[in-house]
Order: C-alpha cells, then structure tokens, then sequence
C-alpha cells in the first residue's frame, strides 16, 4: 500500500541573520521565534474521498467569505486579530470554520507529522558546531539553556559582540560578553522563586561555558535547515512500520525545502501549488492555525517578558512578577469550550504517536501550545469549568504547562 502525503510551513524565515547594531530577525516583533512544518496524509486508495469531503468544506466558506473562483481560502483569509487571545477572539465565523475543519479532520482520520523548530537553536547549533563540549555535558540540555538564555535575555550589546567574532581573540571577547551577562542574570534571580530552575540552569551554563574554548564560526546570515523536517516525518513513518519508499509525497512549493527532500528515499517527491491542489490548502489552515495560536500565546500581553536593551539594567525590569496568560483566554462560552475539546481530540487524541510532534532541544511554544488543550480537556463539562474564575483558570494553566515542562526536562536526563 502507498501513502499520499502533503506538506506545507509557516513563520518560514529562509535566512536566520544577526546585525552589526545587535539585532536578530527572527525575534522581531512581528516574528515568531518557532518555524512549523507539517505533513499530513493517508492511504492513496483513500484519497479521492477524502478530497471530496475538502470540497465540501472549502465551497461552503469561499461562498460565506465571498471569494471568487479563482481565489484561494487559505488561512490569511482569516485575520489574526481572530487569534489574540485564542479561541476567545474568534469571531462567529472563524469559530463556525474551525468547527467544520476539525470535525472534518476527525472524518478523514489523516496521519499527522508536526515540526516545531526554534530558528535560534539551530543558529546557536551552526555556529557552535565546531566547539568542543565536555564528555559529561548533556548536549540536549546544553542548546534547550542556551537556547532559553538567547531568547529571553538577548540584548543588542551582547549580539553586536557576536557578530563580531572572526577569530580567537574575538571569541573570547564574547565568552567574556555572555558570562557578564549570565552572571547579571544569577546575581539579580536569586530571590526570585520564579526564576530558581531558570538560575539553576543557566549557573551550570556558566560553569560549562567557563571551561570551555569557544570555537564559533560565525554567520551573519544562515540559511535554515530545512533536514530536521524530513528527519521527524521519517521517524513518525518508522514508528508507524510505513517504508519511506510508499511515500508519494506533495510539498507547497519551496525550494530549499524540496531539494532538502530529496536526500530521502520516498516513492517520489514533487513541488505543488497551493491553487492547484486542496491538500495543500488543509495542510495550511491547520499549519496558520497552530503557528498563529503559538505566536498568541507567546506574545500575550500579561505573558510576555520584558525585552533587555541593557543587562546592566536587569533589576528596573519587571523580573519578579509571575507572568501568566491573560485571563481573557478562559472567558469561554459553551460552544468555544467545545472547540477546544474538538480540537484536543483532532490534534492529540487520534495521534498519539510519539513522532506526531517533533522539537530539537527547544521546544517550549510546541508544550505550552498543547499543554492549553490538554488543560481544557481536563474538564468533564463546561458546567464544571465554569465554577472556576478566570484569573484562576490562567494561574492552574501555568502550574500544568510548567508540570510538562518539568516532565520535558526529565526526558532529557533519561535520553542522556
């Protein structure tokens, strides 16, 4: 039996670059940090149904949105103020697509392969590649720190001193540069209960970084890498006993991603056009859908953490206040709370399988994104969600996200 399958990715920054004046693309402000790519599919004998059902829904919401006959119903359809504050901002219509999406989802039963990918981890694994770390260092639990470090505290001093380097001496310049900072960071944290497995983490990061040489080659523009895809949908297919060779595989069209491909021996490989072909469409709903709920949460207004212009001014930043997400995520209605649950259901329930979702070392927007879904489908009924306030809904979310963070980091000892 072969197997058709569909590709498509968003928050795709081709090139991950860093400025002379200390700055980062892919944390601009109206970036996310996490690239996501998708496969989805199923049995070929299937697949003719299966457009049928796509038809169906793609007709009824290109008549509600008016589009021609020749326009695309593609997620940017729907406006991203809808996703602000998740599900809660949806608007009559977005809700009602959503609800025929994933019910439809839930009809034609496809195998999903997720890949959240931080575009700063794998910079920080380009331009570290050629340093040494020592034998008893947990390589994983060494980029997820670094990784955390460069996300939250990035500052333009120590990223100009980055894009500096081109020799010995200028890497121990900037070895210098990142363990002022982590010490600012140790010094200013530690009565902070917050921030005590952040400390933690980053006072052995300091230590491992102090022991090392620094050997960086430095790219001030990086191509992304577009492997670590292919390699999550390759595992998903071993753990499925699915033979790469069954593969009949469609990507949106891109190249570097389908020459990327090419390195693996599905039955073929070929570049589509998302006016061409419906697959492609549903691959990006549900690929805008996922990216645009992530970017939400990662940008909340009471969640998002302060940015550092200057470390030397870490103490004037607001370090010591829990930042939870709004409560405004949880003034669900009945209907929205069913969204959730059918979403739960779609994304986590019908694919269980360890390989479904993908992340190198860092994968946080990928566990705070499903740690919500799981979070309301702890619920047996919205009358039982609803006894509980709002403002407590957003402080038990945080104590179940940080649990499978907790749980996260306890698989990286065990994989050691």
């Amino acid at each position: 039996m072969h197997y058709n399958f569909y590709f498509d990715e968003t928050f795709h920054d081709r090139k991950i670059s860093i400025s002379e004046k200390g700055k980062i693309n892919v944390l601009d402000d109206n970036a996310n940090e996490s690239y996501i790519g998708l496969f989805w599919g199923c049995e070929n004998t299937r697949i003719k149904g299966v457009i049928k059902q796509l038809r169906q829904l793609e007709n009824k919401y290109k008549e509600i949105y008016s589009l021609g006959e020749e326009q695309e119903f593609k997620s940017t359809t729907i406006g991203k103020q809808n996703f602000t504050y998740g599900i809660n901002t949806f608007n009559d219509v977005t809700h009602i697509f959503y609800m025929d999406y994933f019910s439809t989802m839930l009809k034609i039963s496809p195998i999903l392969q997720i890949n959240v990918i931080s575009k700063i981890e794998l910079y920080l694994r380009r331009i570290f590649r050629n340093t040494v770390l020592p034998p008893y260092v947990n390589e994983k639990v060494f980029y997820y720190s670094l990784t955390k470090f460069f996300i939250i505290y990035h500052n333009p001093t120590l990223l100009a001193m980055l894009w500096k380097v081109n020799d010995k001496k200028t890497a121990e310049i900037f070895k210098i540069t990142i363990l002022h900072d982590l010490k600012m960071i140790i010094d200013a944290t530690k009565l902070i209960p917050r921030k005590e497995r952040e400390r933690s983490a980053f006072m052995w990061m300091y230590h491992i970084i102090d022991s090392i040489c620094l050997n960086l080659e430095i790219e001030h523009k990086c191509d992304f890498w577009y492997e670590p895809n292919f390699d999550g949908f390759c595992k998903l297919l071993q753990e499925l006993n699915i033979k790469p060779s069954k593969i009949n595989l469609l990507i949106d069209k891109e190249k570097n991603t389908y020459t990327a491909g090419e390195k693996y021996s599905f039955h073929t490989i070929s570049e589509g056009l998302s006016h061409n072909s419906i697959q492609l469409r549903f691959a990006d709903h549900l690929c805008g859908f996922i990216g645009r709920m992530m970017y939400a949460l990662d940008n909340d207004d009471m969640r998002k953490e302060d940015k550092f212009d200057n470390i030397e001014k870490l103490n004037n930043h607001d370090i010591v206040r829990k930042h939870i997400l709004n409560d405004k995520w949880f003034e669900l209605s009945e209907q929205q709370f069913k969204l959730y649950k059918l979403i739960y259901q779609a994304l986590i329930v019908t694919q269980e399988h360890y390989w479904s979702t993908m992340t190198l070392g860092y994968g946080d927007q990928a566990t705070e994104f499903y740690a919500l879904l799981r979070y309301f489908a702890s619920y047996n009924s919205y009358t039982d969600y609803s006894k509980i306030e709002n403002k407590m809904h957003s402080e038990y979310y945080n104590t179940a996200c940080c649990c499978e963070l907790e749980n996260t980091y306890r698989k990286f000892e065990k994989f050691h």
